[in-house]
């Protein structure tokens, strides 16, 4: 039983309808040793043990894996080899959530079947050391790490290593944006190409990304986002694959969509704010910057039209998409090109400002004193002047808060008190 081993697989938690249609895929594609193990573990028939096929554990579809004993049983065949980091990783997290992994290859399920029963059997029935003591090496209770739930590490060097594995495998979104930031890309894409239907060209967008090396973050982000663009184009499943991009578990991945976006340069300018729409409204912070990053070149095209078009964006319900109408036209941005007619007159984005002067949302709220603060270094007076009008005409506390950041450079250059 030598080719037995023992390791450990990790896990997080929310089936996504892409896991479930790749869990259905690797059922129809099991492997002799895989089918062979299932036939002996299906309906009940190792000591009553009820076993699930391809099925998701906390974030990852793992090869079988039994509720009752959290135990997680996963084949293994040549590949694996090339995945030692990866599993190291994933020691180092089950240790701490409770879950029992087995790794047998394909081997030792071919040849000798009945010792691997046995094995499994054992393993199942074993006593586990953290669901009989409840307690760390120091005598303190020990807890499952809810992936779902983390808040983040403050420093790169401070990411589980089995963050990093999920983060970069397209199985977890970021958390904040030192997370965002240790993302490997071309890792990434490798990895998640084949899920969405570009197997064929996983090769290709993989070097892509690896010659996107020593540039800046959001410079790899937009030539990955190119690079999807030319490979999409002319794709006979192109609508189908980038939706998949764009609803992907990965927030990485949904930033590249958005930018794919930036790439197409035949989308008429209501065309692409609607396509936009999705990332304005990400959940992910991230996402929701490269939205109006997207966008602004296009806007800057025929800025009249756009700011039409964005009005129905500042009365939306929702804050996300009201702050995009904000942020993609502030005169100065952040990252981005400024643009030089709302630098000299920002009175024609007026009409988008005067809905949001007493916005409920803080997020909204600091747009737009940022807009307007952005205004105040070209343009002090005018500032000053809707300032003064928005404290007369609307005298709530959102007001106040707005017209108190707007105004934080003028005062500090000693224009107001």
């Amino acid at each position: 039983m030598s080719n037995i081993v023992q390791k450990t697989t990790v896990v997080k938690r929310t089936v996504t309808p892409r896991q479930v249609a790749m869990a259905r895929f690797l059922r129809q594609r099991a492997t002799l040793a895989e089918a062979a193990l299932w036939e002996a573990l299906r309906h009940r028939r190792l000591a009553s043990l009820r076993f699930r096929r391809q099925h998701k554990v906390a974030g990852f579809i793992v090869d079988f894996f039994c509720p009752e004993k959290r135990l997680v049983v996963e084949v293994d065949g040549p590949i694996h080899e090339t995945q030692r980091e990866a599993d190291a990783a994933r020691d180092a997290l089950l240790r701490t959530t409770g879950y029992q992994v087995l790794h047998i290859t394909n081997d030792a399920v071919l040849e000798n079947i009945t010792a691997v029963l046995a094995i499994i059997r054992t393993t199942a029935y074993a006593p586990s050391p953290s669901a009989t003591d409840g307690e760390g090496a120091g005598g303190e209770e020990t807890r499952p790490m809810d992936l779902a739930t983390r808040t983040g590490a403050q420093r790169r060097s401070e990411i589980p290593p089995a963050v990093l594995v999920g983060l970069n495998a397209g199985e977890l979104e970021s958390v904040n944006l030192v997370e965002w930031l240790a993302i490997d890309m071309p890792t990434l894409l490798r990895n998640v190409a084949p899920e969405v239907g570009l197997a064929d060209e996983a090769a290709a967008l993989g070097a892509a990304a690896d010659a996107l090396a020593g540039l800046g973050i959001v410079k790899r982000e937009k030539g990955i986002g190119a690079a999807l663009f030319r490979t999409l184009d002319g794709h006979p499943d192109r609508a189908a694959i980038f939706d998949t991009l764009a609803s992907h578990t990965s927030d990485m991945v949904r930033a590249w969509a958005a930018f794919v976006l930036l790439a197409d340069e035949r989308l008429t300018q209501p065309e692409r704010l609607a396509a936009t729409r999705r990332f304005a409204a990400d959940p992910a912070v991230g996402v929701r910057e490269c939205a109006w990053d997207s966008f602004r070149p296009y806007l800057v095209q025929d800025l009249s039209a756009g700011l039409i078009l964005l009005e129905a964006w500042v009365r939306d319900t929702d804050p996300n998409i009201r702050r995009f109408a904000s942020e993609v036209t502030r005169p100065r941005g952040v990252w981005t090109p400024h643009i030089s007619a709302l630098k000299d007159n920002p009175q024609q984005a007026l009409g988008l400002l005067e809905p949001l002067k007493s916005d409920p949302s803080r997020y909204v709220q600091n747009s737009v004193a940022n807009w307007l603060n952005d205004a105040s270094k070209s343009q002090p007076d005018w500032v000053q002047a809707v300032c003064a009008r928005w404290l007369d005409e609307s005298p709530t506390k959102e007001t106040r808060y707005i017209v108190n950041r707007a105004l934080r450079t003028l005062r500090k250059q000693g224009v107001v008190a």
